[in-house]
């Protein structure tokens, strides 16, 4: 082997190497917070389903391509900080929550969970485009009613799963509702 190639195998390569591997490590590192986030739970606004001192596992890439749906648990920036919150109603529908139901486009909308708490209610208002309408399991929560529709750009991610005490994992469900003209 040449004199140049030693040196370039011995001393060169090696610090490329190691920049390369530190290079890769952070970008790693930063891909892990925009594309995926663990999180502790913030507060008990969607207990019984995530409760505080739990940990969440949110996928921040769902919605890259995918619009928010009817029943996701998302997370939703507001006033620096964030929360988790369900989506209840998406742009174009006319929501309204009165003595705790949910009414959207004149017809109740079955959460698929029982909501517990009071809170306040909500007139009618219609989602214009991009805008969201979130509740919190817990109605005494902040949420819509208190902040107003959503807009598309303050909803960073999906909760996808999550581990409670015990270390048991488990997925968030999501509880899909039927459009008004599907069959029971």
């Amino acid at each position: 082997m040449s004199p140049a190639a030693r040196r370039y195998f011995g001393c060169c390569l090696p610090v490329l190497l190691l920049a390369f591997g530190c290079g890769t490590f952070a970008l790693l590192g930063y891909a892990s917070r925009v594309a995926v986030q663990v999180s502790g739970i913030p507060d008990d606004s969607m207990a019984p389903l995530l409760r505080p001192g739990w940990t969440i596992l949110v996928n921040n890439m769902a919605y890259w391509t995918d619009e928010p749906s009817v029943g996701n648990v998302v997370t939703v920036g507001y006033d620096g900080k964030w929360a988790l919150r369900r989506v209840v109603a998406v742009p174009g529908e006319t929501i309204e929550v009165k003595d705790g139901q949910v009414i959207v486009d004149g017809q109740p909308r079955d959460p698929g969970y029982a909501p517990h708490g009071e809170g306040p209610d909500q007139p009618p208002v219609e989602l214009g485009p991009d805008m969201y309408f979130v509740l919190a399991d817990d109605r005494s929560a902040p949420d819509s009613r208190i902040w107003g529709p959503v807009h598309r750009d303050d909803i960073y991610g999906l909760a996808v799963f999550q581990i409670d005490n015990q270390r048991e994992f488990h997925a968030v469900l999501v509880t899909p509702t039927p459009a008004p003209d599907a069959a029971p």
